[in-house]
């Protein structure tokens, strides 16, 4: 009789955590429950199949149980007020699609902004250390992307355009075998993962659009500039057209130069 029930340990440990309430998730785990896709049953997350008005019944009150747990819990980070603000609002429109009486799911589009919600909440407080003591703001660090490392391929006989070395990394999907099992059988599937890949790349800028800075933020004009921008010359360009950080300034050499984009101001001078 033992050795009968042997095979039925691995299935119900894996039933287990579908036996634990909602009230009982943290905020990751409901995170999952909502919106992880149910392949074996060829369906979406439960809050992306209501959306769809795909939803049935038992997903409907499963996405309300879920919501009201979410507004039991503390948020892991920020006001707690929000927090009330922005769950209570989900509860009110899972309640609304439950009882019958929504319209349509905008009143639950609107409410589930997973963007404004995490950036509010989610991870540790960008402004406290591991320890809990206060780190300073980033400033204008935080306002403009750092120039980036560029080298001069060629210059054109008229001076109009210049060809640039840069790298530039892409997302690249590659297939994974992975052993997963199903009601005891094992099968061998084949996983998405996602990695970076830095590639080196030539591009063609028109000079009448961009202005050469030195390293304490003084343009360079003219025959001047066309003196120093060489062939094989390495410079910064910066990514974005905000002023840039002087804080970046401080870290070049004399001898170094960027590019701005035309419409952005003069930096700051000095070091």
């Amino acid at each position: 009789m033992q050795r009968s029930l042997n095979w039925l340990l691995p299935l119900m440990a894996t039933l287990a955590p579908y036996r634990v309430s909602a009230e009982e998730l943290t905020v990751l785990q409901i995170e999952q429950r909502l919106h992880t896709p149910r392949r074996a049953e060829g369906r979406q997350g439960i809050f992306r199949e209501v959306l769809r008005g795909k939803g049935t019944d038992e997903e409907k009150q499963q996405l309300l149980d879920l919501y009201k747990a979410l507004a039991k819990t503390k948020p892991p980070r920020g006001s707690q007020e929000n927090w009330q603000k922005s769950t209570v609002a989900l509860v009110t429109a899972a309640e609304e699609i439950v009882n019958g009486t929504a319209k349509d799911v905008e009143k639950l589009r609107a409410a589930s902004n997973c963007r404004a919600c995490h950036d509010a909440h989610k991870g540790p407080d960008p402004a406290l250390a591991a320890d809990g003591t206060m780190v300073e703001k980033p400033g204008a660090f935080g306002e403009g992307a750092p120039p980036e490392f560029v080298k001069v391929s060629n210059i054109s006989k008229n001076k109009l355009n210049i060809t640039l070395y840069h790298h530039q990394s892409r997302q690249v999907i590659e297939m994974r075998e992975e052993v997963v099992e199903a009601d005891g059988v094992k099968k061998v599937v084949q996983v998405p993962v996602a990695r970076e890949v830095v590639e080196l790349r030539q591009s063609v800028i028109s000079f009448q659009y961009w202005r050469l800075f030195d390293s304490t933020g003084k343009e360079i004009k003219g025959e001047d500039a066309w003196q120093r921008l060489k062939p094989g010359t390495t410079l910064l360009r910066q990514t974005d057209a905000k002023p840039i950080d002087p804080s970046f300034l401080k870290l070049l050499s004399p001898d170094a130069m960027i590019l701005a984009p035309s419409i952005v101001e003069a930096p700051p001078a000095g070091k």
